[in-house]
């Protein structure tokens, strides 16, 4: 398969992904991977003014375009507080209980640097949720991985990281590896 099918493809399987964990895509009724399913979440995202102004034709393009969009859209409080739950989002994201509440709800906002790794939590779920229910999702973040040195991807995601540092990386890296296994 052609680089550029891969890069599309993949993400096609994100902007799905994140469309899933966020509530936009129902995968009982739209199965994870096609490109309706595609279609269905770029629809759902642009109703909510994410990637309005999308490339027409071309579906790589758009892809690439959805997948951009979708990575810098703040969404994720509600969706992972539901997946994960109030004290492993706060453990990931470096922050308290109490922070969690208090930015979940609105009514403080949040630092740039927690969404930077909330954002990057809630990408590592939603490439996990292909291939896990939450109870695996959360299971997963605390087993230790052979691609990661034997570290456990709650060891690298702990305190103040950023989506930058190269364990971080890994960790995104490895959950995205999960989304070809759960498309093929």
């Amino acid at each position: 398969m052609p680089a550029e099918t891969t890069t599309a493809t993949h993400h096609m399987l994100r902007v799905v992904s994140v469309a899933e964990l966020v509530g936009i895509v129902d995968p009982l009724i739209q199965p994870n991977g096609t490109v309706d399913s595609f279609y269905t979440a770029t629809d759902g995202f642009q109703g909510l003014g994410i990637g309005r102004h999308a490339p027409a034709g071309d579906v790589a393009r758009l892809a690439g375009h959805m997948a951009e969009a979708v990575d810098g859209s703040p969404m994720e409080w509600p969706a992972l507080l539901r997946s994960l739950g109030e004290e492993l989002v706060g453990d990931l994201v470096g922050v308290s209980p109490t922070s969690v509440r208090r930015y979940a709800s609105g009514a403080r906002r949040t630092p740039d640097d927690v969404a930077d790794r909330l954002h990057t939590v809630a990408l590592v779920v939603a490439s996990l949720n292909g291939s896990y229910n939450d109870v695996g999702v959360r299971r997963w973040f605390h087993r230790p991985r052979t691609a990661l040195n034997g570290k456990a991807p709650a060891d690298i995601l702990a305190g103040d990281w950023s989506s930058d540092d190269a364990d971080v990386v890994s960790v995104q890296a490895l959950a995205d590896s999960l989304l070809g296994a759960a498309a093929g």
